[in-house]
């Protein structure tokens, strides 16, 4: 658990530079997706945030890139199929999300809410 503390506190840190890359790379996909296209914030805010944990906890105990980058897509996988959405819908949602900025801070913010929420728990567990 102090592993994951960090690592979620790692997160928040660099967050807003990782906004920044997926904002460049949202404007730089083309197409662009409607409302009716994408996952709404009760959907995208869990998704994302175990999206961000499974990162987190694979950087931390992988070293071997290939294998965490097999382990990675596996997880999303599995993650993928547990919400019922496929990766494009994903990605297309993603990028709705990453244009339009006003939602894009609605979804992030919910995503670090329950991330604290997440590190207050086990810090009270412990």
């Amino acid at each position: 658990m102090f592993l994951l503390r960090t690592k979620i506190k790692q997160m928040l840190r660099y967050l807003p530079t990782q906004w920044t890359y997926l904002m460049l790379l949202a404007m730089g996909l083309s197409g662009c997706a409607s409302r009716e296209d994408i996952l709404p914030l009760e959907v995208m805010i869990p998704l994302v945030l175990e999206m961000h944990l499974a990162e987190a906890s694979i950087e931390h105990t992988q070293k071997d890139r290939q294998s965490a980058l097999d382990i990675q897509r596996t997880l999303e996988d599995s993650i993928f199929r547990r919400y019922g959405v496929s990766d494009s819908l994903y990605v297309r949602s993603l990028h709705y999300y990453a244009v339009h900025p006003d939602a894009f801070q609605t979804l992030y913010a919910a995503v670090l809410d329950s991330l604290d929420a997440r590190l207050k728990q086990t810090n009270v567990a412990n």
